[in-house]
């Protein structure tokens, strides 16, 4: 059984050490700023360890009078650390070497430097060539003299490496002599010279029949109010003024929607454009007579122009230039999906 005045430290190894209380002398503190229990001299055990002791700021530069480099090691710089300590091996003197091209000595810089300059290391570099000179020859299909470019050179031109080469894949073939193959090509590019020139006669007159196309005024029919113009612009213009553009683009719209009615009710449809209608009646409803002003188009007024179908699609009327009549807004309501002979019949 431990003494009271003692506590056990550690489960593993056991030991006794006195309470704090215990020590009535100044405590030092840990690095953290803590204070320790003890002093050193009351630790168990008779240990009589000392604080450590404070560590001495070293110069940062070197030891070396008149050097301010950094230190490196054992208080001296790079430069004086290698100089001082690190002991390297003596190159050996540099032997001289006899230049193979001028028979001169030299001291080499490198290793591997074979010649003392340049010019004499290309006199080297030329030797080792097996340099090849042109030279007058005999052409082994025609026998022809040639001239030889080239080592491997065996024939004077392109045809008798042709011919060559046919011999050999096929010996039976008939070759012709250097004279008739002479005329054969001579025929073929007086041929390839005249399918040149008809070709771009073609051209020519192509080109000349797109200007006079362009410069040539096209009559046309305009889309919107049938009148007939003149344009220059083939494929752009298809009506005779902006107004009539901006009008078919809008008429464009609502035909579109017409038709898709139409469509919906599987009857037949036919392209209509609602102002060639009303300009072919006049800008008058059938039903009653009265005026429907074009400026009224799209709007509630009672008296705004409308395309009315005179048997209702409902009933298998076609969406057609022959089934459309121009009405005004109000008769176009009162007659619904009736058709003429129920309303009370058309206007005279």
């Amino acid at each position: 059984m431990a003494d009271e005045n003692y506590v056990r430290l550690s489960t593993s190894a056991p030991k006794l050490v006195a309470l704090a209380g215990a020590c009535p002398h100044p405590k030092p503190k840990f690095k953290n700023g803590k204070e320790r229990q003890m002093c050193f001299e009351c630790r168990p055990y008779g240990s009589t360890r000392e604080p450590p002791k404070p560590r001495i700021a070293l110069p940062k530069s070197c030891n070396e009078t008149g050097c301010d480099g950094e230190r490196h090691a054992r208080g001296k710089c790079v430069k004086h650390y290698f100089r001082e300590f690190v002991k390297r091996k003596p190159r050996p003197p540099k032997a001289e070497k006899e230049c193979p091209a001028c028979r001169g000595f030299f001291t080499p810089k490198t290793r591997r430097q074979a010649a003392c300059s340049k010019s004499c290391a290309h006199k080297l570099f030329r030797a080792t060539l097996d340099v090849w000179r042109p030279c007058r020859r005999s052409c082994t299909q025609c026998g022809a003299d040639y001239l030889a470019l080239q080592k491997s050179a065996m024939y004077c031109s392109g045809a008798c490496k042709t011919r060559a080469f046919d011999l050999r894949r096929d010996p039976t073939r008939v070759i012709l002599s250097r004279a008739a193959m002479l005329a054969a090509a001579q025929v073929r590019a007086k041929a390839r010279r005249e399918s040149r020139e008809q070709r771009r006669r073609a051209r020519e007159v192509e080109r000349s029949h797109r200007a006079a196309l362009r410069l040539t005024k096209l009559s046309r029919e305009c889309k919107t109010c049938g009148i007939g113009y003149s344009t220059l612009h083939r494929d752009t213009q298809h009506c005779c003024s902006r107004e009539c553009s901006e009008r078919l683009k809008q008429e464009s719209k609502r035909a579109l929607r017409s038709a898709h009615k139409a469509i919906k009710r599987a009857a037949t449809v036919e392209k209509v454009i609602p102002y060639r209608v009303f300009q072919g009646d006049g800008w008058r409803c059938y039903l009653c007579g009265c005026e429907t002003p074009e400026a009224l188009r799209g709007t509630y007024e009672p008296n705004a122009p409308e395309l009315e179908h005179m048997i209702p699609l409902s009933r298998g009327g076609a969406h057609s230039y022959a089934n459309t009549r121009c009405a005004c807004r109000a008769c176009n309501l009162i007659k619904g999906d009736r058709t003429v002979e129920e309303v009370g019949g058309a206007h005279q």
